[in-house]
């Protein structure tokens, strides 16, 4: 109904982003939190059930923070090209988990295969490879990332997650399903930190 409200709960409103804690816990909420935003262009956090699977994630592969962050990037760098599959209901279980795929074959010394990727998250093994076929043909193959891009890289989101925070500390109210959310947070394509054509193979 026009004019409903829903009260933000306090624990989504922290004045810090909770990642600089680093427990599985806290990095699988502030990495649920940011791939809802970048994914959906919600700024009120990510659905207990999108949490929870996260949570399980991070318990059973435990990423590092640089990990994490690169996973990210790339997710990030893939909502640039709109693809098709941000249509799709649930994509952003298939997203998150392929972005933690690649971001564990490059920055890390163990490298899981994606049967057990998709046995950890409950994920289709076939699906999952898929997505991730995309995601690589769209980077042309190349995930790298330099130091000095990590670095920018890191500066933005830490700047992205606050100015999140300081959004949601201001919107004391939740708008209903459908109402525009326009007047609230930017679409994260619109952030400062935007990669041009030129340089969107060479920024993982």
């Amino acid at each position: 109904m026009p004019g409903a409200q829903l009260r933000l709960p306090i624990h989504c409103v922290p004045a810090k982003p909770s990642y600089k804690v680093k427990t599985p816990d806290c990095l699988a909420t502030f990495f649920a939190d940011v791939v809802y935003h970048m994914w959906s262009n919600d700024p009120y956090g990510a659905s207990p059930a999108f949490h929870s699977f996260c949570s399980r994630l991070f318990q059973i592969t435990q990423p590092s923070t640089s990990t994490l962050r690169i996973a990210l990037n790339y997710i990030y760098r893939y909502k640039e090209t709109a693809p098709l599959s941000l249509e799709v209901l649930g994509s952003e279980y298939y997203i998150a988990v392929v972005a933690l795929i690649l971001a564990n074959k490059y920055h890390e010394d163990k490298c899981y295969s994606n049967r057990s990727w998709a046995q950890v998250s409950g994920l289709n093994v076939t699906q999952l490879s898929q997505m991730e076929l995309a995601v690589l043909t769209t980077f042309g193959w190349n995930i790298k990332i330099d130091e000095d891009e990590f670095d920018a890289w890191s500066q933005f989101l830490d700047k992205y997650w606050s100015a999140v925070m300081e959004f949601r500390a201001k919107q004391v109210v939740i708008p209903e399903q459908g109402q525009d959310l326009n007047g609230g947070a930017k679409d994260c394509r619109h952030q400062s930190f935007v990669i041009s054509n030129s340089s969107i193979t060479t920024v993982s």
